[in-house]
């Protein structure tokens, strides 16, 4: 079942403008979309979280089962200034 919530496909729409040939096309380069996707899938980036000097906040969604098992530890490497705030009863979207 490949069924959206309501309030996911409303958002998505927000993305949508009418095609010059019919019908609909997202406002943003899938095709860029596709090679971050997979750029992110085998990247692992949380050497630059560990060894920022900057104040970084990662948001974690409470119900995102991405991060179940991800240890916040990991993602900080103890750096003080790199803070994880859950947002209470969200999912991913």
């Amino acid at each position: 079942d490949h069924r959206l919530q309501p309030s996911i496909a409303m958002w998505m729409t927000t993305n949508l403008r009418r095609s010059e040939h019919g019908g609909f096309e997202f406002t943003f380069d899938v095709e860029t979309c596709n090679d971050l996707y997979d750029s992110f899938t085998v990247e692992d980036l949380t050497d630059v979280l560990r060894d920022s000097e900057e104040d970084v906040t990662l948001l974690k969604a409470e119900r995102n089962e991405v991060w179940e098992g991800v240890e916040e530890e990991r993602l900080t490497g103890g750096n003080e200034r790199v803070k994880v705030r859950t947002l209470e009863d969200s999912g991913h979207w």
